[in-house]
């Protein structure tokens, strides 16, 4: 059984009132890191940063590149990956914007960003207004987006990148967390006693004969609550019922295997050949043997485990207001 070492402990920032960011995302293309960050204070306090890493030696990341906002909370992203040459490569991020500092119809919202070669292009972008109150996924497939927004008249949504519309998938409350492995999709659904997962064939997605898999309660009803695709095996994160294990294959509402936490709610899920990284708030990450679950090991930090994702023998965690970790394995 391997070891597992803390390299790198990045602090979160502060907006300009100096409340601490709580770090939401992450997503690693070659030797560069994307964070996401926003303040998660009351409904009506918005700030948020987004941010490139250099990782090739992940136990001192380097900052390239930053982008402030102070009426705008980050809760996701999604970069072009490495097919598209970094000097002209976009980033999309979804999450909530102050209606009153801006054009914006509802709270939810979408913003283009150009980075070329890894840095922010001045600090424009282009925007356009999500149903709902929160943008929560976003992430592209062939030419368009996908998108999540949640809450009141929250749903699935598709961007056309040619033509700049968006149309509307699926009219459902609470969308939370997209996925995409080789030739499926998963939707997340999130509801207090019944949430359901989305399941879709690719590479065309039937919208209106829908196929789910119910997944049982999921609370809090504003947690993380990601849904991971890993070959056939669907990881999702259901808060305070901890990770539940589904076979897409099957479509069966049992799960093949699950895994209770005895501590703060489970956020996020990762996983590589042979282990599964568990955000589990307050607790910390869990490491479970990816064949029967099994724990490994748990790693707590100040803050509250967010999001995780993993690349070689590294572990990166957003670990909420504890900022980003970056554990090896040994």
């Amino acid at each position: 059984t391997p070891t597992w070492t803390l390299v790198a402990d990045v602090s979160a920032p502060t907006e300009p009132g100096g409340k601490k960011l709580s770090a939401t995302c992450i997503q690693i293309i070659d030797n560069y890191a994307y964070v996401s960050w926003h303040w998660n204070g009351e409904a009506t306090d918005y700030a948020g940063l987004l941010e490139v890493y250099n990782i090739s030696n992940p136990t001192t990341p380097l900052i390239v590149s930053s982008l402030w906002s102070t009426d705008i909370d980050f809760n996701h992203l999604f970069v072009e990956d490495s097919e598209v040459a970094p000097a002209q490569r976009r980033l999309w991020s979804v999450g909530s914007r102050n209606i009153y500092s801006s054009s914006l119809a509802t709270p939810a919202w979408m913003g283009e960003f150009t980075l070329t070669n890894y840095i922010f292009t001045m600090n424009t972008f282009e925007e356009t207004d999500l149903p709902s109150y929160s943008g929560n996924t976003v992430i592209k497939y062939n030419n368009s987006l996908l998108l999540t927004s949640a809450k009141s008249n929250g749903a699935l949504t598709n961007y056309d990148l040619a033509t700049d519309s968006l149309s509307t998938l699926i009219q459902d409350e609470r969308m939370r967390h997209l996925d995409i492995d080789g030739n499926k999709m998963i939707a997340l659904q999130q509801d207090d006693n019944n949430s359901v997962m989305y399941v879709f064939s690719l590479p065309n997605p039937d919208f209106n004969n829908l196929s789910s898999i119910d997944v049982g309660p999921i609370n809090p009803n504003d947690g993380k609550n990601v849904a991971h695709l890993d070959g056939n095996k669907a990881y999702v994160a259901t808060g305070t019922d901890g990770l539940k294990v589904f076979d897409i294959n099957t479509m069966s509402n049992t799960p093949v295997s699950t895994f209770d936490v005895t501590s703060g709610l489970t956020n996020g899920v990762s996983t590589d050949n042979d282990y599964v990284y568990v955000a589990n708030g307050a607790g910390g990450l869990y490491i479970l043997d990816k064949s029967d679950l099994s724990l490994v090991g748990n790693y707590k930090y100040n803050g509250s485990a967010n999001y995780v994702d993993s690349k070689n023998d590294y572990i990166f965690v957003a670990n909420g207001t504890g900022g980003l970790k970056i554990i090896r394995k040994d």
